[in-house]
């Protein structure tokens, strides 16, 4: 059966309201987009099982205070670059993996349980990758917006002001359970209470205290994705940004501020500053970096490029429509 390009309004709705809160309960859910709770949960478990939409752990706003993150670009021979995208997916370490224009052939974002043990872990695994030519790693060091604050527009801001999740203040200390959970959330982000507490061998109630401790730490979150269809009158377009350090945060802010922006966050590196925008027109693009240099004339852009396919993402390895196909669960700190 040839793939639909045009999907359904039902499906924007759910996966709009999924963005808001990604583990909400169908009778909330329906009850946002005048839907019973049967339908919205037959709605998504097809896309669940196409591999069209999932939900999955993402770092949180609190992630880089206690775990390593990093940006690593990577020039590949042509010849050896199927070969070298199989590598690094099956590395839990580099987690989310796009095919770029311009001077490097990857973009990847990497996460460790810690800087140090990432950066150990990132020059390992590079060194068994075959056909890289050249790397370049950045450290994030301040993250101004990361993928989960993104909204697609596709529910009104009364519904999703419904679907506001509320989160339980965080119990004091961490868990060795946590690491299972965050095993178990990759795989299933929306498994059920029930079945979280088969994985700890616990009830459904201390499974669901244990994820909001979790969650409320503010390391980890909670994130709907979907494939390539959905989205198809996006482009994914990344800035490498130098600017003075007194600069730096208002510049960091400019992008943050950008309804199209996925990703803003200050590094380490040849650049200081990562912006990552999916926008409609690529017209756009010349009007937010013009609005940049006269907002911040010191901003120098170092390098731009465009994404045109995503092999992996947030542990999940993706097909050529951008559909989930496999997990290699992240390494998150427990």
């Amino acid at each position: 059966m040839p793939e639909s390009t045009d999907p359904a309004e039902i499906d924007l709705a759910l996966l709009g309201a999924l963005e808001v809160n990604p583990r909400a309960e169908w009778t909330a859910v329906g009850a946002a987009l005048d839907l019973s709770a049967t339908t919205v949960a037959r709605r998504w478990a097809t896309l669940a099982a196409a591999g069209d939409a999932w939900v999955t752990p993402a770092p949180g706003h609190r992630f880089v205070e206690e775990a390593g993150c990093a940006f690593a670009f990577l020039a590949v021979e042509p010849r050896r670059l199927e070969e070298a995208i199989a590598a690094l997916g099956a590395s839990p370490v580099f987690a989310t993996m796009s095919r770029v224009t311009g001077e490097f052939d990857l973009m990847v974002d990497c996460f460790g349980a810690s800087l140090t043990s990432l950066l150990d872990e990132i020059g390992t695994a590079l060194a068994g990758v075959p056909g890289i030519l050249r790397s370049e790693v950045v450290v994030t060091t301040r993250v101004h917006r990361h993928g989960t604050q993104w909204r697609s527009g596709t529910i009104a801001r009364d519904q999703a002001r419904t679907l506001q999740q509320q989160q339980r203040p965080a119990s004091a200390g961490r868990r060795r359970v946590e690491a299972q959970l965050v095993d178990a959330l990759t795989h299933d982000g929306r498994t059920s209470w029930e079945q979280l507490g088969a994985v700890l061998g616990r009830s459904a109630q201390t499974a669901r205290r244990h994820t909001d401790a979790l969650l409320g730490r503010g390391i980890l979150t909670l994130r709907c994705d979907r494939a390539r269809r959905f989205d198809s009158s996006r482009r994914e377009a990344s800035y490498l940004v130098s600017v003075p350090a007194p600069r730096l945060e208002e510049a960091a802010r400019f992008f943050a501020d950008q309804a199209s922006c996925r990703l803003s966050a200050e590094v380490i590196g040849r650049v200081n500053l990562v912006a990552t925008l999916w926008v409609r027109d690529l017209a756009e693009l010349q009007r937010i970096e013009a609005n940049l240099a006269a907002r911040v004339p010191e901003a120098v852009v170092r390098e731009r490029t465009l994404s045109f396919r995503t092999d992996k993402r947030l542990g999940h390895v993706l097909d050529a429509a951008g559909r989930t196909t496999a997990v290699v669960p992240m390494v998150f700190p427990a």
